[in-house]
């Protein structure tokens, strides 16, 4: 699987030798989802004010407390993850003033409060049939070897720490509302809901929402992230991207000639004198193109038998 980050400049990669290798690789397997967490420089371009500010939203969090997560892979919040029911509504935590945690921004950072950490999320597409294939060619002497790429993951950041102020602002208002004024013993119903799509098509909602259910109760799996410095990368990469002894691997017969290849990517053109039909643009082949043509085709044959 091969994991890109768009919004990071190929020159800024994450690993050791910047200061960002990523602390921790978490995947949902049934689901497709993929997190990583990067730790962020705090040393230069950074506000110490907002960082105390996020840090201690995630750290009051109860969905993080739960070790759960916010977005798609907390089921977009439908179930009221995190949430706590009328018999756990208890007064909120004691505040601590962020001017304090700012005098002393190290201390804090070290205990927790302070966002040193931004997250990273995607979902894995896997190769679909009829569409390209692809490849990651390693050159090692005159040999090409290529090992085919079995997913793409497109990492962005993921905005935890908004939701997390965002849940903690609703939480407070709701345990403040229903502490003054409890709410009436309400009747279970169920509920079915339907939608239509823009094709007519009706979508049920019932159905999303267990779909999102299943995403959130799926756990995640944590994996250690070894950094590409590390020998044990260097290990994988020779033992799993370059085969030792060519002879046992499968040798690839081309099935065009060099001229087909290329009007095959060839754009085609509008031919005026053949009634504005779209036509490749061949042109006539010299003798020494036929000659080259015949001879791979004969050597094709020759392997082949």
């Amino acid at each position: 699987m091969v994991l890109q980050f768009p919004n990071r400049d190929r020159k800024q990669p994450y690993n050791a030798r910047g200061g960002q290798k990523p602390l921790e690789l978490r995947i949902k397997p049934r689901s497709g989802l993929v997190e990583i967490d990067v730790p962020l420089v705090i040393g230069r371009h950074y506000d110490q004010a907002k960082g105390i500010h996020y840090g201690q939203a995630m750290k009051k969090s109860r969905v993080m407390q739960q070790g759960g997560s916010y977005g798609l892979a907390g089921g977009l919040g439908v179930h009221g993850s995190g949430r706590p029911s009328r018999d756990e509504v208890h007064a909120p935590p004691a505040e601590i003033d962020p001017e304090a945690l700012l005098e002393n921004f190290e201390d804090a950072n070290n205990k927790g409060h302070v966002m040193n950490k931004l997250t990273l999320g995607g979902r894995i597409a896997k190769p679909q049939n009829g569409k390209p294939n692809y490849y990651i060619g390693i050159f090692k002497s005159k040999a090409l070897h290529l090992t085919r790429i079995s997913a793409f993951c497109s990492l962005t950041p993921q905005f935890h720490h908004l939701d997390a102020t965002t849940d903690n602002e609703k939480a407070a208002t709701r345990a403040q509302r229903e502490t003054e004024n409890p709410p009436p013993e309400s009747e279970a119903r169920v509920v079915n809901m339907a939608v239509k799509s823009t094709e007519n098509e009706e979508l049920d909602m019932g159905q999303v929402a267990t779909e999102l259910r299943d995403i959130e109760e799926e756990p995640w799996q944590r994996l250690e992230w070894v950094d590409e410095d590390d020998p044990r990368a260097f290990d994988t990469y020779e033992n799993q991207l370059v085969l030792d002894e060519q002879s046992k691997g499968t040798r690839l017969i081309a099935a065009m000639t060099k001229q087909q290849y290329l009007d095959s990517l060839s754009a085609p053109r509008v031919d005026p004198a053949n009634q504005g039909k779209k036509v490749m643009m061949n042109r006539p082949h010299s003798d020494d193109e036929s000659s080259d043509t015949e001879t791979e085709e004969d050597d094709n044959l020759a392997e082949k038998n």
